[in-house]
């Protein structure tokens, strides 16, 4: 991925609030697969060579996403304009800026090998071989009581990679608006839970790579937890850590804060 628009984003949702609400869903620990000493070593094998400017180099391409919307047909009786507003521009919108954003290494067949993602039953299509790096599963599971405009998180890891590949979007249609002018902030919304399925979730951080080594970070290496203080969760990975000092212009700064309430 490349790691100016990862530091660029973890700023974004650590001002997430401002997007509006959101519900953040943490990642459903009980489907990790353990990993094999052959899947291991695939660390060594598949190294990261950096250019001279820092950028990586190596067999990259666009993140290919498949995305599945056949959840909101329900609303189509209900609200039509919504339906279409939801099928035809914000998810398409968003779809198109995160393969346009990031480039990832491996050319796999990917496909869903759970029965369920935070309790939605999986179309039988989608457990299926499909070209794809990424399945997002769109949905839309709420009431006019429920107070948020969208949730998300990932419901599976690549076997070697321990990239996400496999998370669940679902968006709450009686806060949306097909107004244009409120289309920014509901796209900024809808991304920002995107970013959680890819790997802001503290139940993630530990399966961040070093870069350097191709091996899982230690945990503290990744991200820390401050007992007092306005902002207790910290980023504190190098990148991080010197664009933040950067940006703020703060030489002090241990690490990137992000938004921890919702």
């Amino acid at each position: 991925m490349r790691m100016r628009i990862l530091v660029v984003f973890t700023i974004l949702l650590a001002l997430g609030s401002a997007l509006g609400s959101s519900k953040h869903m943490e990642f459903e620990k009980h489907l990790f697969v353990p990993r094999t000493p052959e899947q291991i070593e695939m660390d060594r094998l598949v190294p990261i060579h950096m250019g001279e400017h820092g950028q990586a180099i190596g067999n990259f391409h666009p993140l290919v996403i498949h995305y599945d919307t056949s959840d909101l047909e329900h609303i189509k009786k209900e609200n039509p304009n919504m339906f279409t507003f939801m099928n035809t521009k914000l998810i398409p919108a968003v779809v198109k800026h995160m393969s346009d954003t990031f480039n990832v290494r491996e050319v796999q067949l990917n496909k869903v090998n759970v029965d369920k993602c935070f309790n939605q039953p999986i179309p039988a299509n989608l457990k299926k071989d499909i070209k794809a790096d990424l399945i997002l599963i769109f949905t839309a599971e709420a009431t006019k009581e429920d107070s948020f405009v969208a949730w998300a998180g990932a419901c599976e890891l690549h076997i070697t990679t321990l990239r996400p590949t496999v998370g669940r979007i679902n968006m709450n249609p009686y806060h949306l608006s097909t107004e244009p002018k409120k289309f920014f902030d509901q796209f900024g919304t809808l991304l920002h839970e995107v970013y959680h399925v890819l790997g802001f979730a503290k139940s993630l951080y530990q399966f961040f790579i070093n870069p350097v080594t191709m091996k899982r970070r230690v945990l503290t290496e990744t991200f820390i937890e401050n007992a007092n203080g306005k902002f207790p969760l910290i980023i504190v990975t190098p990148k991080v850590v010197e664009f933040s000092k950067k940006h703020f212009n703060c030489r002090t700064m241990r690490g990137m804060p992000v938004e921890n309430e919702g």
